[in-house]
């Protein structure tokens, strides 16, 4: 069951807390009213809360909301689709400043990449020109695009539990009904799903956003490619790109410049149409035609 994809898994713990389900917390018994997964009123993205519980206590009748927040005990991800308006959600008004000091850790790596790829590299396909790099926050560093964000408690609390959300994805449907708060997580679930075999178990291992923070209060950067596939003409739409290439047809030879110091501004749409010029220009197809005398630095090339 450890191995169980995480719709799977998310899936399996809600079916844990069905209505008239019984549970213990905090030395009370509680008895489950009503259970789902919540969805933004837009359709588009992620609420934070995974599985939504209201529940009430035997002893008082007074109600609560388990605002569940599961993660996997692999898992990596906690933002990976960043647009500048989740940055100023996390980060505030200054919020481009601290994208681009995570940048500053790791800007020769990009220098050093290749960045045009006549052979497959890694997960890189053959054929494709990098268009940037889209930034992603996850709880463990990976790669070598990557480093620690530094953040504050207040920010990291604001990573998992998402209360300043859009309203959108805050107040959200559960089972056709708009519940207030309902798409912003009060308690995380980290867990091998294989240890969870009842309710309580899936109770026992809850802890609250404030004290899962705590307990891990490091969230990592990493940034990734978005790639250009020019035997395709495809790409992976317009992801907002925390560092992106522009690339210009100058004396001949395809010349790209990196760009730092506009953090998810520009996206994938914009610089594809800025290569898609410059390749028309030159005369350059896709991958096969490039060589060393029409690009302006052959490092950039991977053969």
């Amino acid at each position: 069951m450890n191995m169980m994809a995480f719709g799977n898994a998310e899936r399996y713990i809600l079916s844990l807390f069905p209505p008239d389900a019984m549970f213990r917390l905090g030395g009370f018994d509680y008895r489950v009213i009503f259970s789902g997964k919540p969805r933004p009123t837009n359709r588009g993205g992620e609420c934070k809360t995974d599985v939504y519980v209201s529940a009430f206590n035997i002893q008082s009748g007074d109600e609560i909301e388990l605002k569940i927040s599961f993660k996997k005990e692999n898992a990596d991800f906690l933002e990976n689709k960043m647009t500048d308006i989740r940055a100023i959600q996390i980060f505030g008004d200054a919020w481009q400043n601290r994208i681009r000091e995570f940048v500053s850790q790791i800007h020769r790596k990009f220098l050093s990449r290749p960045i045009i790829y006549k052979s497959s590299y890694g997960n890189t396909q053959a054929g494709s020109f990098t268009l940037g790099w889209k930034m992603e926050l996850v709880c463990r560093s990976n790669g070598d695009l990557s480093g620690n964000a530094h953040m504050t408690h207040d920010e990291t609390i604001e990573v998992y539990a998402g209360n300043n959300l859009s309203t959108e994805k805050k107040d959200a449907i559960v089972h056709n009904r708009i519940i207030y708060g309902s798409g912003s997580a009060n308690c995380v679930l980290n867990v091998d799903i294989a240890y969870i075999r009842t309710i309580q178990d899936a109770v026992d291992h809850l802890q609250g956003v404030f004290e899962y923070t705590e307990q891990n209060p490091d969230v990592y950067f990493v940034c990734k490619a978005l790639n250009y596939r020019s035997f395709q003409q495809k790409w992976d739409g317009d992801r907002p790109l925390a560092v992106f290439v522009e690339w210009h047809a100058i004396d001949g030879r395809l010349t790209p410049r990196i760009i730092f110091n506009n953090p998810l501004q520009i996206g994938g749409h914009a610089v594809a149409g800025l290569l898609e010029e410059s390749l028309q220009t030159l005369g350059i197809r896709d991958t096969d035609c490039i060589n060393i005398n029409n690009v302006s630095d052959s490092r950039i090339i991977h053969f």
